[in-house]
């Protein structure tokens, strides 16, 4: 008789590749504060909702030819405390074909820090694992951020001018491979699609597809 062990659970999440529709934004980026004022048609699905996860932050996209904004509410969040850090990954693929398992030329992860207390935000390119081809330099002055608290929690503002997308480039290439993670010290982590326990930090395949539209 098979001894075989039970299959792993899979979350539905983990079941869909959607294609969303990012909107333009052509008033971004915006001055401060108020780095990536996006509107509520901006709003980036949450599909951890079909597994009954609990939603850590609202995500908001939007793009135009000089870059791409994101703008997450932390409205039922406690605010970050003095000292503590929230991170945010990014994971952007500038030529996506749906195809490929490994990173290409055109991929960059970037994990930013944001610390309860201050202003400062802090950016890192992190090398993805297994890539096939390293893409260009990064350049940390092509990203800005900001945090702003709010009656309910926090506001986060992020910019990344077009140069710091490998090959982004809206006319010729008008989709994006993309997905984030948010590691916060209170309310834990959150994805918009395929979650951590599968191999997001490498695998573009496990990412949204953003088509960079001017319809919504």
């Amino acid at each position: 008789m098979s001894t075989a062990p039970d299959a792993l659970p899979v979350p539905a999440s983990f079941l869909f590749s959607p294609v969303v529709n990012a909107v333009r934004a052509d008033a971004l980026p915006g001055k401060k504060p108020g780095l990536c004022p996006l509107p509520a048609a901006a709003r980036l699905p949450f599909l951890g909702s079909v597994d009954e996860e609990p939603k850590i932050a609202d995500c908001f996209i939007g793009w135009n030819e000089r870059g791409f904004g994101l703008r997450f509410l932390f409205d039922n969040t406690p605010a970050l405390k003095k000292g503590a850090e929230r991170q945010i990954t990014l994971w952007f693929d500038g030529r996506p074909d749906g195809k490929s398992r490994r990173a290409g030329r055109f991929c960059r992860q970037l994990q930013l820090t944001f610390t309860g207390g201050s202003a400062k935000v802090s950016t890192e390119e992190i090398a993805i694992d297994q890539n096939r081809e390293s893409p260009t330099a990064f350049d940390p002055s092509s990203v800005r951020a900001e945090i702003s608290k709010l009656k309910a929690g926090d506001r986060i503002d992020i910019w990344l001018d077009a140069e710091a997308i490998p090959g982004f480039d809206p006319e010729s290439s008008p989709r994006l491979g993309f997905t984030y993670l948010i590691d916060d010290p209170l309310a834990g982590r959150q994805t918009p699609a395929a979650g951590p326990e599968f191999p997001i930090d490498r695998d573009p395949t496990l990412w949204l597809l953003l088509r960079l539209t001017d319809e919504i």
